[in-house]
């Protein structure tokens, strides 16, 4: 990282209370109450010319400036607690926004048949293979997150099948959430929350049939109600649980907020990418 940027998020993070732990390195501790805390430390490198910016510590020793960040891990109970009730309300928020302006939301639900499951772990193994190892070799919850990885790029191939529109459907335009499950088999399967972004093109089921899902079994139906998002969110408990999302999705509630004037009506909002992230 530049050193003259590390100075700037130096000085915010010793004005929100970070330690100075020695003469070139400062500590920000953010973690809240997470109980396995993870570390990330970011390096001041100047270019050759200003050598000037480093920190000397005795004749001849000099060394850069360094800002370590202890953050939360996201995998322990507290952690996984605050990742659950953040999607729910961000689900929740999507859902009731959605319903005011007149926009539908999906629940859908992809599984996988065994044959796919048998073409994707032949994937899984193949890349084990590039780096030198094997899926043997790895341990049950690596063999689930590469075999996760391999089926949700699939996953976003079908978005975007729906996103450019097939055998006649028209492109649609929506964003998502998704929540991997482990299935009693041990197997990933996949909750989605599917929400159009413009009610003049809206998302018939025909457009899901259009863009078959490669997997196996696929079901949709239109929800209303936000205990839908609670339903979908509750798979983040379970072993393996992981959620994705469409980039800025759940934060449809806070820019109605932002853009809304204190009398309720609405103001000019500025246009808005629909494009998905979180992959």
């Amino acid at each position: 990282m530049h050193h003259d940027r590390l100075m700037r998020m130096c000085a915010r993070a010793l004005d929100q209370g970070a330690q100075l732990v020695s003469a070139i390195r400062i500590r920000h501790d953010v973690f809240g109450d997470c109980i396995d805390p993870r570390s990330v430390v970011h390096f001041g490198r100047p270019e050759p010319p200003a050598l000037d910016r480093m920190v000397t510590i005795s004749p001849g020793k000099r060394k850069p400036l360094e800002l370590e960040f202890r953050v939360r891990c996201n995998k322990c109970k507290p952690c996984s607690r605050r990742l659950q009730n953040m999607w729910r309300h961000r689900a929740v928020g999507e859902v009731i926004v959605a319903n005011f302006e007149k926009r539908r939301t999906w629940f859908a639900t992809l599984t996988c048949s065994p044959a796919y499951l048998y073409r994707a772990k032949a994937v899984c193994e193949e890349e084990a293979v590039r780096t030198s190892t094997t899926l043997d070799g790895m341990s049950a919850e690596q063999q689930f997150h590469k075999l996760d990885s391999v089926i949700y790029r699939d996953i976003q191939r079908w978005f975007k099948r729906l996103r450019f529109g097939r055998r006649g459907a028209k492109a649609a335009q929506f964003i998502y959430l998704c929540v991997t499950e482990a299935h009693r088999s041990g197997e990933p399967h996949y909750h989605l929350l599917i929400t159009e972004t413009n009610p003049d093109n809206p998302l018939l089921k025909a457009a899901f049939r259009s863009g078959l899902w490669p997997g196996g079994y696929a079901a949709f139906k239109l929800v209303s109600s936000p205990s839908a998002a609670g339903y979908v969110v509750k798979y983040l408990r379970k072993q393996g649980g992981r959620v994705r999302a469409s980039k800025d999705y759940g934060l449809a509630m806070e820019r109605r907020l932002r853009y809304s004037d204190p009398g309720g009506s609405s103001c000019e909002r500025p246009e808005e990418s629909t494009d998905a992230g979180g992959g």
